[in-house]
């Protein structure tokens, strides 16, 4: 009988712990800390680069923010952007992604 009304509390215990989310990894992702990426263009620069620009969307009395980096990767350029504003971009909500025609027909070549 003991032995049922612990296994019962301790199962009690673990749900309401599970129910209550308590967890370390959870990300907050409040729309005022994050900025949904929906433009992105990739441009050839010297040394075989890739010069990534973005626009930032605006909260509340705030202009549109253009950034633009040099990057070896498009990965880099996210993370640099990130390092540069104050909100983390993220790029789920990516509707456009423009590329130069030189720089698309380079690296389709490349590739073949």
């Amino acid at each position: 009988m003991a032995y049922l009304k612990k296994s019962i509390w301790m199962t009690i215990v673990y749900c309401v712990i599970l129910i209550t989310g308590c967890s370390p990894y959870l990300e907050n992702n409040e729309i005022e800390e994050i900025a949904p990426v929906i433009f992105w263009s990739l441009d050839a620069a010297e040394e075989g680069k890739l010069e990534a620009t973005t626009v930032v969307p605006p909260l509340v009395q705030e202009k549109k923010r253009i950034l633009t980096m040099q990057v070896d990767l498009l990965k880099q350029s996210g993370k640099g952007f990130n390092l540069r504003y104050y909100r983390e971009l993220k790029v789920g909500q990516l509707r456009v992604m423009l590329l130069n025609e030189e720089l698309a027909k380079k690296r389709i070549e490349a590739n073949y």
